[in-house]
């Protein structure tokens, strides 16, 4: 399914009964894994087949999507009701957060804006070690469309 090849999952579908509902269960974190390999065809089939845009193993789909910089994902994900607020279970930190550590500080523009105030009780996120050679400070994001 993470290869995107709709027509091989439709066969699939048709010849296994239930394929569809043992896939959620035991590997929901698909979704996850094809942003990683920066497969859109998979990330939006996944979608279609019900999988679970926050879901969150140790980072949720967004939060990849945001670390690379593919606004497309992006886009995608939000439209499918991703949570720019939903921070990742290992820093505490923003799909925002992720984009910024890892060098794409026109991307955290973007996310900063759809990304909202922090929850109710919660102050801003613990900042991401940062890279070795990494500047200290970034210059103002830009959003590009």
């Amino acid at each position: 399914m993470t290869a995107g090849d709709r027509d091989e999952v439709r066969r699939l579908l048709a010849d296994e009964p239930g394929v569809r509902e043992r896939a959620l269960e035991r590997r929901p974190d698909q979704l996850v894994r094809a942003v990683e390999q920066s497969r859109p065809a998979a990330v939006a089939l996944l979608i279609e087949l019900g999988f679970d845009v926050n879901t969150r193993p140790r980072t949720a789909p967004l939060h990849e999507a945001a670390m690379r910089g593919d606004l497309d994902t992006i886009r995608l994900l939000l439209a499918h009701g991703a949570d720019p607020t939903l921070r990742n279970t290992a820093y505490d930190a923003t799909p925002a957060g992720w984009a910024e550590h890892h060098g794409q500080p026109r991307r955290s523009g973007c996310s900063r804006r759809w990304s909202g105030p922090a929850p109710p009780g919660r102050g801003r996120s613990r900042p991401l070690p940062r890279r070795r050679g990494a500047p200290r400070r970034r210059p103002e994001p830009r959003c590009e469309r």
